[in-house]
């Protein structure tokens, strides 16, 4: 899998939508990204997913099209749409664009961009999947598992290269994140953290340093 989250169900066979959060500090803009993976056959051309927030840590502003955008890998051939259907409550489509059906294909599908309340405490902040779905090109839902992400709220620097969630520790999650980007099927914005030079990319001494982090620790955390 692409994609790991702490106390998952591994699900061989079924692909995952997966929510991505980031990390900043209070009042900052944190970007969250939904990721497809473990779609081996391609199948899937369309995705929905209702992302629950915590109103007392973190805004949405409508209208999505201002604040989400589409993978720029399927800029050209998906649609994205969405709007607050309660307090708290993000609901996303993605869509085919136009006449060609097109497969979502294993990677970011969307982000958003969420405000961080300046009066938030640090911490992490929970985002919960209140539904996720997965569409075939003649209109078949196909089975998909929905994996909740997080936004961590905290210190605008976090204290070591892979340390994605600022915990002053690297996970093997992590790892496997920063190893996604390095490939690109992620976005280097998913773990920051990884991306030392700020060039959009992960390197191979990056991720060396961030293997290193979860080996040793974090210089902080010594």
């Amino acid at each position: 899998m692409l994609a790991c989250a702490a106390g998952r169900v591994a699900h061989a066979d079924t692909p995952e939508l997966v929510v991505l959060g980031g990390r900043g500090a209070p009042g900052a803009t944190v970007r969250v990204a939904i990721v497809l993976s473990g779609d081996t056959s391609s199948a899937g051309v369309s995705a929905d997913a209702d992302i629950r927030f915590s109103t007392d840590l973190l805004e949405f502003v409508e209208p999505v099209s201002a604040h989400c955008r589409v993978a720029a890998r399927l800029a050209a051939t998906h649609q994205l749409g969405g709007t607050l259907i309660e307090p708290g409550v993000l609901s996303l489509a993605l869509f085919v664009g136009n006449l060609q059906v097109t497969a979502l294909g294993d990677g970011e599908l969307a982000s958003c961009d969420f405000h961080i309340l300046s009066e938030a405490g640090f911490g992490t902040v929970p985002l919960t999947l209140d539904f996720v779905g997965l569409g075939g090109a003649r209109g078949a839902e196909l089975a998909v598992v929905g994996v909740p992400g997080a936004i961590v709220i905290g210190s605008a620097t976090p204290p070591c290269v892979g340390d994605c969630d600022g915990d002053a520790s690297v996970t093997i999650d992590e790892i496997i994140r920063g190893v996604g980007i390095a490939l690109d099927e992620f976005a280097a914005s998913v773990c920051l953290p990884f991306d030392r030079n700020g060039d959009q990319q992960v390197s191979v001494p990056e991720l060396v340093e961030g293997v290193k982090a979860s080996l040793t620790g974090c210089p902080a955390a010594r």
